[in-house]
């Protein structure tokens, strides 16, 4: 430093790089070394820092009695902001660490889905194009994943790190968000030609005002390069294959958890048809064979009677795995049979819970009950039916011809439960709801009576006695589940009883809300 007879002096010029990756006591101890020597003749230090991590650090070391930007003030003589990277050199950036992309619309999806910091930019690639790789060398990947929609879950992965924790528990929320999105751009582009957004789950809404995550998942209309018309479990193939292979850091659970209220839809007041007519069995004995297999339960749903319900709302779906963990956590219930170790596997966060009883089922309404003051409780079958079937009577959820692709049954079916919505929107009912044939039975309030072979009689009224809570007797099941080789056993209509303090890998149930008509 110091100047020399005849020549010019020296200068020590100190780099200090990623002084933010320090531990907080570390860096304050550099930055109070460094206040030694800031006046010093010649002497210059370059600092290579994250600000707000150092405020941070600073905030806890003097506990608020400095004030962090005032701190680094005194010691930073000119901060100089790196400035963005803009699209194109963040393009050819891109282009540059990863010249041969399995498909070259990949650079714009993490152009686009990126923060411009080129070290995040460099080992999201690198995780990309080991994903890429591994899908290269199993047939049975490289038919499901698409290198496009592979890199904007890479990039939802790395740049919304609790979206995608979100995903793992139920990768269909994927679907609900792109919708929500792409209607919001149609919209903007032709005001007033499209309608309203379709409303969000709670869960997403704190992911409603991301520009970044929309401009992601807006970017490309090639049906290769978008998430709509994938099922679930076709969704989840992406999350399982980047959760395998994230780096360490990125494969911990971090807090954010689904919200612990089931996804509701609204059905409207007023009449309906419940049961099953005689018409109806006598079309049903000339067209199917398997009708003639349960012709003599056929007087359990008799006689068809109009009933006029007040208004009320379902759960969406029946009510999963990941939902009901925080059930059994807060109100420390003993976990469903099939968990391993009181925990539900991940795969199966988004299928229904099973192995639930009508005691199970009846405590969680009432846990959600007390956590929310709503008045949540189980349907009654006839608010099951109804909102299974619509007004019309008609057969299955989506009418009167079966159609084995729209339900979760045998012999078609996989053979064990599927994530909620697995056949929506082609299985759902009129008002929305899905799996209401197939996947699992499920639990309803009312009671099919002492009498295995004969239920409590239609007409249906709630008033006489079968919708109290506290009668013994066997109850109601509905709608069939995954084992189920008969359509029959899946249609609206068809009652079954099952002994309230018994569950089953077959039975689950979904929750209602308002007052019981």
């Amino acid at each position: 430093m110091l100047a020399r007879p005849g020549r010019e002096p020296r200068r020590l010029v100190v780099f200090v790089d990623d002084l933010d990756r320090c531990l907080p006591d570390k860096a304050i101890q550099v930055l109070e070394a460094i206040k030694l020597f800031v006046d010093a003749p010649d002497c210059i230090f370059v600092l290579g820092l994250d600000q707000e991590a150092i405020e941070r650090a600073v905030q806890k070391r003097y506990l608020g009695e400095v004030k962090a930007h005032e701190y680094l003030e005194k010691i930073v003589q000119v901060p100089f902001i790196l400035p963005p990277i803009e699209d194109e050199p963040m393009r050819a950036y891109v282009r540059s660490l990863a010249p041969a992309l399995p498909d070259a619309r990949c650079a714009d999806v993490f152009c686009q889905g990126l923060a411009p910091n080129p070290r995040q930019v460099k080992r999201t690639l690198n995780i990309y194009l080991l994903l890429s790789r591994l899908v290269d060398r199993r047939p049975a990947l490289a038919g499901t994943i698409k290198p496009v929609r592979l890199a904007k879950v890479v990039a939802i992965q790395h740049a919304h790190p609790d979206l995608y924790d979100l995903l793992r528990l139920r990768p269909g929320y994927l679907l609900d968000l792109e919708a929500f999105f792409r209607a919001q751009d149609r919209a903007e582009r032709r005001p007033g030609a499209e309608a309203e957004p379709p409303r969000l789950p709670e869960a997403l809404q704190p992911f409603a005002a991301r520009e970044p995550l929309r401009r992601l998942l807006c970017l490309l209309d090639d049906e290769d390069a978008c998430f709509a018309g994938l099922t679930p479990l076709e969704l989840r193939s992406y999350v399982t294959l980047t959760r395998r292979a994230a780096p360490a850091e990125a494969l911990a659970v971090r807090a954010a958890r689904l919200p612990f209220e089931p996804q509701m839809v609204a059905v409207p007041a007023g009449p309906f048809l419940i049961g099953t007519s005689p018409e109806q069995v006598k079309a049903m004995l000339a067209r199917f064979d398997w009708a003639k297999k349960i012709q003599d339960r056929f007087g359990w749903e008799q006689p068809q009677h109009e009933l006029t319900l007040a208004a009320f709302e379902i759960g969406r779906y029946p009510v999963t795995n990941a939902e009901y963990a925080e059930f059994v956590t807060a109100a420390g219930r003993v976990a469903p049979a099939h968990w391993r170790d009181g925990r539900f596997p991940e795969e199966l966060a988004d299928h229904p819970v099973v192995n639930v009883t009508w005691r199970d089922a009846v405590a969680y309404a009432a846990w959600l009950r007390e956590r929310t003051d709503q008045p949540y409780r189980l349907p009654a079958e006839a608010e099951w039916e109804k909102a299974a079937r619509g007004q019309d009577g008609r057969l299955w959820p989506w009418g009167d011809d079966w159609d084995p692709a729209r339900a979760n049954c045998r012999p078609a079916g996989p053979g064990s439960t599927t994530p909620v919505g697995q056949y929506s929107p082609g299985g759902d009912s009129p008002c929305g709801c899905a799996d209401m044939a197939g996947n699992v039975w499920e639990w309803c309030s009312s009671l099919w009576g002492d009498d295995p072979g004969k239920p409590l009689a239609y007409p249906y009224r709630s008033d006489d006695g079968r919708e109290n809570l506290d009668s013994e007797g066997l109850r109601i099941l509905r709608g069939g589940s995954w084992y189920d080789d008969n359509p029959g056993l899946v249609r609206c209509a068809y009652r079954v009883r099952h002994v309230p303090g018994a569950g089953g890998d077959r039975v689950g149930f979904r929750v209602a809300r308002g007052p019981l008509s």
